[in-house]
């Protein structure tokens, strides 16, 4: 079972708080604090580069098809 089953989306990303916590703020959650801060920095942070990754392809998907119906175009 993965962490979505476990942990709502909204709650992930407010633990996930790493990102805008001062080291020392951090350091002064217990172990499993700090862990669980970690895990869900992580798991943001993937998400948001498949995210990433995805409208990059959507963008090259897009051009190339542009750029074939021009050059069909053109020849017309």
């Amino acid at each position: 079972m993965g962490t979505e089953a476990l942990v709502p989306q909204r709650r992930l990303g407010e633990l996930a708080n790493g990102l805008r916590a001062d080291a020392s703020v951090l350091r002064r959650h217990g172990v499993s604090r700090r862990l669980a801060t970690l895990l869900a920095t992580v798991r943001f942070l993937e998400g948001k580069s498949v995210d990433g990754a995805l409208e990059l392809l959507d963008l090259w998907m897009v051009t190339e098809l542009v750029n074939k119906a021009q050059n069909v175009s053109n020849k017309d």
